[in-house]
């Protein structure tokens, strides 16, 4: 695998910056996919996006992490929500970013959700001062089927938390382009018996 590549603060420079070390980030968390509530790389790769940031962090439901900008501004909290697990599926792509984890791979875009959520918290900590209220970002493990949002909660991941947004990319949609239909758009399942 190759080296990790971190970027400080000191090198958040423009969008276009952010976009691009957003780019190569998924494709080292591609690289890496891990089952819920086993995304130990995943997580530490995370913490030291947040530390070169200058982002104080702290371990949640174990593999998750919570991060705050911004913690004493006086306006309503909003949380950003990123989940970070991998599904058990075996990667057929030829891309240079093929999962290295024989049978796992990130299959749902979790990689993408990361560095999403990294290329955000890169900008808002270049703009912290600016911030009308508290911003806590959250790193999600276990999302497919393990709980990792119940273990994030009953660890206190939303106190004092007014609203939080989360978001699914959507391959089919062009670059650039969202989707925020009025009605439903995506569903979850549950398993039960009669």
């Amino acid at each position: 695998m190759a080296p990790a590549r971190v970027i400080g603060a000191d090198h958040v420079g423009t969008w276009q910056n952010i976009l691009e070390s957003a780019s190569v980030l998924r494709h080292d968390l591609h690289r890496i996919p891990e089952l819920a509530w086993s995304e130990h790389l995943t997580a530490a790769r995370v913490r030291a996006e947040l530390d070169a940031l200058g982002i104080r962090w702290r371990a949640c439901a174990t593999t998750g992490t919570i991060a705050r900008l911004a913690p004493d501004a006086p306006g309503r909290h909003v949380a950003l929500r990123a989940d970070i697990d991998a599904m058990p599926v075996a990667e057929e792509s030829a891309v240079p970013w093929t999962s290295e984890h024989e049978g796992v791979m990130h299959a749902c875009g979790h990689d993408g959700h990361t560095a999403t959520l990294l290329a955000a918290a890169r900008w808002l900590a270049a703009h912290e001062d600016e911030l009308p209220g508290p911003v806590t970002l959250l790193f999600q493990p276990a999302e497919e089927g393990g709980h990792g949002a119940k273990g994030m909660i009953d660890d206190g991941a939303l106190d004092g938390v007014d609203v939080v947004f989360g978001w699914h990319n959507w391959p089919a949609l062009g670059r650039g382009r969202i989707a925020c239909p009025d009605g439903p758009v995506m569903s979850a399942n549950g398993t039960f018996e009669i």
